[in-house]
């Protein structure tokens, strides 16, 4: 505080009138506030990521028709109240949960791509990103999404509309090393091809295990960068 001025605990039984004080006081008053903010921000943080938490064990293990609201809230320590009040119902805490685990394969091609190096070298890493296991069911996710598809067809038409947003990276760093340069669409179709094969395509969703086998990688890099470069590269 600067030279002259009284803190907050010196103002205590002054008159009101003091404008030193009022001034001193309030700055203090405003800074506990700002702190408090920061501590219960942190602490909402907290309980939003552990209800996530719960909410895919939930998921994963009981399916949609299975999970519970009520265990969900139990075990996160979120009321339901609160988890309608601010997110919705089952499905839309369905939606939320696997939204948040599709949604980080984009930042994983982000940092692939801007590592650099010679365009095969980069497909691969690209291919070998959606086949390695993440630790965040994203691929569960998806496959349970698919099964409850018919019966809620909004949870798997919102996830398929993020799926421009999360290859978007992919599509662009075609364009920059194909010649002639391909077109909007075009290469958007292509990364969807790159990250659905390097997922293992239906095969994964359906439970196969032949996706997870190392020949698959390989063979999937093979065909995708012979398709997309040619001889060329």
């Amino acid at each position: 505080m600067k030279s002259g001025s009284a803190s907050f605990q010196e103002c205590v039984g002054k008159r009101v009138t003091d404008v030193s004080c009022g001034k001193d006081a309030k700055i203090e008053n405003q800074s506990a506030e700002r702190k408090n903010l920061r501590r219960s921000s942190a602490a909402a943080a907290q309980r939003y990521d552990m209800l996530l938490t719960v909410a895919l064990e939930e998921f994963l293990n009981k399916g949609f028709v299975g999970a519970n609201l009520d265990e969900i809230a139990e075990r996160s320590k979120v009321s339901k109240m609160t988890i309608y009040r601010k997110i919705g119902d089952k499905e839309a805490l369905f939606l939320l949960t696997a939204e948040q685990a599709v949604r980080n394969l984009k930042p994983s091609y982000e940092a692939i791509i801007e590592m650099g190096g010679p365009p095969r070298d980069v497909i691969g890493r690209l291919v070998a990103a959606g086949s390695t296991d993440r630790g965040d069911h994203s691929i569960d996710l998806l496959r349970l999404a698919i099964s409850e598809a018919k019966q809620f067809p909004t949870i798997s038409k919102r996830l398929l509309a993020k799926t421009r947003d999360i290859v978007q990276p992919i599509a662009r760093y075609l364009q920059t090393i194909s010649e002639p340069p391909l077109g909007d669409q075009q290469a958007y179709i292509r990364a969807l091809v790159i990250a659905n094969l390097s997922v293992g395509g239906f095969l994964k969703l359906l439970g196969s295990s032949e996706p997870d086998d190392p020949l698959w990688l390989s063979e999937t890099e093979a065909i995708l960068i012979n398709g997309l470069l040619g001889s060329n590269e």
